[in-house]
């Protein structure tokens, strides 16, 4: 077998190129191939021969042409020389899909739920412009509308279930980025009625944080996954986005609260019992808003940006703060309450929205009294759910 021995990415693309023209000469077919090899490392490049590269590429290519740029299709199969041009020991999967956000790591957090190793990972992106005919040709705009993702993973033995579990993960992903922008449209809406009736009532601060914080989820601080809406306790159908569009209702937190007086608002926070199968693996976030009778819930996820943000800077997580320093008697410039701003700084995010006003104050509390003193002690905060 011939070794791949290139001193650049653009000599390993000069001599795959010579090879396939014995195959294909079309131009489409050189596109392909440049764009295929095109995240991958040279140092892994120099692990694999010729023939691996070439088979692996022809091979994908034929998966590629069928698709027709509108419906994901998924294969997961065991190479055979014969049947594929070239043979492997490990499983592949590929996907030909449209390039929306949170695919790749949505895959491989079903590797990682079904304890599948991954030993090689390939996102090809492309930019394709598709004729009425079926024929598609390949430009040079900078913003990629369709991917080719090729995974290697450990042998598998029931390759159909895994691809049946892949496709169900896509179609996830899809009801997320189909719905993102009409639930952020939800917010919106819930989040100026809220303000619009503070404003007929002349509400206090509470309301005006409220308002604030569905403005700053709204501001790139939320991945938003579902939607739902209740009317007294009741699930409106019509009303699902999202993930909530089949069989996440309710996400396991209930629903059944007696309605506020006509005009109230409040929006609350809790930890959803299910990780997410999309985007990350974590637990999911969920805010509810009540108004009057009626109620809505978003399920997402914080984006990374939040973890990063000063708690000051979050709406109704610096009310919180605020009070602790007002019923301690501190000013946050002050020795002792510079202490604290650093107790609440690394404190968890979740932990902020979690606990209410008293259990946040007793916990910064608990800890600031812990400080230089050789002792041990545990700081619980029964879960409300």
């Amino acid at each position: 077998m011939g070794k791949i021995r290139a001193k650049t990415k653009a000599e390993f693309v000069t001599g795959l190129e010579r090879r396939l023209a014995k195959h294909d000469k079309r131009s489409a077919l050189r596109h392909f191939a440049r764009q295929y090899f095109s995240q991958v490392p040279l140092a892994e490049v120099l692990q694999k021969d010729w023939e691996y590269a070439e088979g692996t590429l022809l091979s994908s290519w034929r998966f590629y042409t069928q698709f027709n740029g509108a419906r994901p299709i998924v294969r997961v199969f065991n190479p055979e020389l014969e049947r594929d041009g070239y043979e492997h020991r490990q499983t592949v999967i590929e996907v030909a899909c449209a390039n929306i956000p949170f695919l790749l790591d949505s895959i491989r957090i079903e590797l990682t739920k079904q304890e599948i190793v991954l030993s090689d990972v390939e996102q090809c992106l492309m930019s394709v412009v598709r004729k009425s005919d079926g024929k598609f040709v390949f430009t040079d705009d900078e913003r990629p509308n369709e991917t080719l993702i090729h995974f290697e993973v450990d042998r598998v033995a029931s390759t159909q279930n895994l691809e049946r579990d892949i496709k169900s993960v896509i179609r996830h992903v899809q009801r997320v980025v189909d719905d993102f922008a009409p639930i952020r449209k939800q917010l919106l809406l819930w989040s100026d009625e809220i303000g619009n009736a503070a404003q007929k009532r002349n509400g206090g601060t509470d309301d005006q944080e409220d308002t604030d914080f569905l403005r700053w989820l709204y501001a790139n601080n939320f991945t938003f996954l579902a939607y739902e809406e209740f009317e007294n306790s009741k699930l409106l159908p019509g009303s699902l986005l999202g993930l909530a569009r089949k069989n996440y209702q309710c996400h396991g937190l209930p629903v059944e609260m007696p309605p506020l007086a006509s005009g109230e608002a409040e929006v609350t926070y809790a930890k959803s019992p299910f990780k997410s199968r999309v985007h990350r693996p974590a637990y999911m976030d969920c805010i509810t808003v009540r108004f009057g009778e009626r109620l809505c819930r978003f399920t997402g996820l914080f984006t990374s940006t939040v973890f990063n943000q000063s708690p000051n800077e979050i709406p109704i997580v610096r009310k919180k703060i605020e009070n602790i320093f007002e019923h301690a008697g501190l000013s946050p410039t002050s020795h002792k309450g510079r202490s604290i701003s650093r107790i609440v700084e690394v404190l968890p995010r979740e932990e902020l929205f979690l606990a209410d006003p008293d259990e946040l104050r007793e916990t910064v509390s608990g800890i600031s009294a812990l400080q230089e003193r050789r002792i041990v002690r545990v700081l619980a905060r029964r879960d409300r759910n």
